[in-house]
């Protein structure tokens, strides 16, 4: 048995049949064009902040184009039932990833990790992912710590200019 995810959770508490489909009898499904949007962004997301850092800037919209079609030659190289078209892809870099880098605003001083993967086991000790005692495992895609020592999870899909989802935040807090 592997370990357990949030969005595996999550999609218990949602709908438990679609859990058994999904998780359980491992059913293949089509994600969808915007799940697929949305692995993209993350991607974008994850080396946007990755070059603000390298930079050490708050913002840079050079970066838009170069670091978008990076991210969507990862993104073409991971498999997927679908993929996105050119159309779709330059439709979602001129609204999504600009829109992103236009509004989100990071301060290269306060961040800790980005991409930081975890796995646990019930004793509630960390292991790795494919240890036979691996329980639950998750990843937090940028973490912050404010100059007073307060620390900022956020979750690219769930947490860009959105209140926190209360479960997820039970879970990573826990």
């Amino acid at each position: 048995m592997g370990s357990h995810r949030y969005s595996e959770l999550n999609t218990y508490a949602t709908c438990p049949r679609m859990h058994l489909k999904e998780y359980v009898e491992q059913e293949a499904h089509n994600t969808g064009l915007p799940a697929l949007r949305g692995d993209l962004l993350h991607i974008f997301a994850s080396l946007y902040a990755n070059h603000l850092v390298e930079t050490n800037q708050s913002g840079d919209l050079s970066a838009l184009e170069p670091l978008a079609d990076k991210a969507y030659k990862q993104f073409l190289s991971q498999p997927h039932v679908d993929t996105l078209n050119q159309h779709e892809f330059f439709e979602l870099r001129d609204h999504d990833m600009r829109l992103f880098v236009e509004t989100y605003v990071f301060n290269p001083s306060q961040i800790v990790d980005i991409e930081h993967r975890w796995v646990m086991n019930e004793k509630l000790e960390q292991t790795v992912r494919d240890a036979p005692d691996a329980w639950f495992s998750g990843s937090l895609d940028l973490i912050e710590e404010s100059s007073e020592g307060e620390f900022k999870v956020t979750d690219y899909k769930t947490g860009w200019g959105t209140d926190p989802n209360p479960f997820q935040a039970e879970v990573y807090a826990w």
